[in-house]
Parts: C-alpha cells; sequence; structure tokens
C-alpha cells in the first residue's frame, strides 16, 4: 500500500506454478509446465467509498488446458480464458 495524495494505492500479484499433470492413466494426454501471473492496481480516497482499478489475468498469456475428456471415440480439452485486461470502479454506501 502506498499513501497518494488524499487516497491510497494499493498494488497485489499472484504468481502461480504448476508442473506437469496428466489426464489419463498411461500419460497420453498431459498439460505443460506453466506459471500464471495476475495482477491489480486499486486507488481509493480516503473516506469516499469509492475505488477505481485496473487488473490483468494470465499476465503471459499462457495457453492451459483445464480440463481434458478422454475417450474411446473422442478425447477433447476445456481451456482456460487467455489474457484478461480490464478496469473497474466501485462505490460503497
Amino acid at each position: 500500500n502506498v499513501d497518494v495524495g488524499d487516497g491510497e494505492l494499493v498494488f497485489g500479484i499472484n504468481l502461480f506454478h504448476s508442473d506437469r499433470v496428466y489426464y489419463d492413466f498411461i500419460n497420453e494426454y498431459s498439460q505443460e509446465p506453466y506459471t500464471l501471473i495476475s495482477a491489480e492496481m486499486t486507488w481509493s480516497p480516503d473516506a469516499s467509498g469509492f475505488r477505481l482499478g485496473m487488473f490483468v489475468r494470465n499476465l503471459t498469456n499462457e495457453a492451459i488446458a483445464q480440463q481434458v475428456r478422454v475417450g474411446s471415440t473422442g478425447s477433447y480439452a476445456y481451456q482456460e480464458r487467455p489474457r484478461e485486461i480490464g478496469i473497474r470502479g466501485r462505490f460503497e454506501f
């Protein structure tokens, strides 16, 4: 946290690392190791109930298999969302 004028600036960062994950018992389908980085910054003026923030999720835009279904007639995977960048505002009263 950093005091800025009449308010406060808050920084946050998350780092998650996963080693290889196998989705079947013969180790044919797997997710390569990956590192997921997310960050945010929020500014809030003192005692106003207002917050303004920016965020990024999956900063390095990693291709991540969230779930893999292996079957006798075919296999498919659900992917995690790609990089997301956004802003958000919040007012509390």
